[in-house]
């Protein structure tokens, strides 16, 4: 592991493994040869039980962070889970979120019977819209001034 990237420690590895157990994993290399094969096992074997003590006692009722509003789409699940990826993911991850995000929006505007200039206004403050508005009718006149030009020349 880079010394720069430190251990994630997942909801799920904090039901299932208690700070005494990552203490032990930390100690490892500091214990004598003939013992660190045996305290491995050891820790992963009490990962092991408490894991299966868990879902005895709380059956499938592991739920997302949102505490049981489950993520329906690709990039909700990705914005949760995030903060438990290693730091060099996340270049990857804002790629790929930004991708699916102009997916979802292309799609928002397949499926619409609005005009997508519209559509992308709405995402906007009403300030910005405003300031979108005064661009598109200068860019519109400038537009039709050159159009008549055009035509005078013909």
């Amino acid at each position: 592991m880079d010394k720069k990237e430190r251990e994630i420690v997942t909801p799920f590895d904090q039901l299932t493994s208690s700070g005494n157990l990552r203490m032990m994993k930390l100690m490892i290399p500091y214990i004598a040869p003939e013992s660190q094969r045996f305290l491995a096992v050891y820790i992963r074997f009490m990962e092991l039980q408490n894991t299966i003590r868990f879902f005895e006692h709380f059956g499938n009722s592991l739920h997302t962070q949102n505490f049981g509003n489950h993520a329906t789409s690709p990039m909700e699940i990705f914005q949760e889970i995030a903060p438990y990826m290693p730091s060099g993911f996340s270049e990857t991850f804002d790629q790929f979120a930004n991708m699916l995000s102009m997916m979802e929006m292309m799609q928002t505007f397949q499926n619409a019977d609005t005009d997508p200039v519209e559509s992308v206004k709405q995402m906007f403050s009403p300030e910005q819209q405003e300031m979108f508005d005064m661009y598109s009718s200068m860019f519109s006149q400038g537009m039709n001034q050159e159009n008549e030009g055009d035509e005078k020349n013909e």
